[in-house]
């Protein structure tokens, strides 16, 4: 007999009309949103800075990170976001802010447009012995 005489139920054949396709599991990946992801890079690069030859490589990686996402900042009219960083004091950041924009002349303006003018002051007369 030729296949026209043969059942043809179709692709859920034996599956009751559910379909047998694989099941997508969700996973949620936490992402910081540049705003406060730009905090996380302050810490190591300071660190880095301190160990200027054996780290000089890393540091460099981590002031393009920063300049990378103070340029995204700037691009989307956005502030730099402190309190989305509750575990690190606000004047902790403020002193590793006042850093970067003492060392790194490239970063002033995207600094500038991403703090608000009190926020500026506090980075720039932060006192870094604390």
């Amino acid at each position: 007999m030729g296949s026209e005489s043969q059942d043809h139920q179709g692709p859920h054949c034996g599956s009751g009309g559910l379909s047998t396709a694989p099941v997508e599991h969700q996973i949620i990946v936490p992402i910081l949103h540049p705003s406060i992801l730009l905090l996380t890079k302050l810490l190591p690069w300071k660190e880095d800075q301190a160990i200027q030859v054996a780290r000089h490589m890393r540091a460099r990686t981590d002031l393009t990170d920063i300049r990378t996402i103070l340029q995204w900042l700037v691009d989307k009219k956005a502030r730099i976001d402190f309190s989305g960083l509750p575990g690190i004091p606000k004047g902790k950041l403020m002193r590793l802010l006042g850093r970067l924009y003492r060392a790194e002349q490239r970063a002033r303006p995207y600094l500038s447009l991403t703090l608000s003018a009190d926020e500026m002051c506090d980075a720039l007369t932060a006192d870094e012995t604390k």
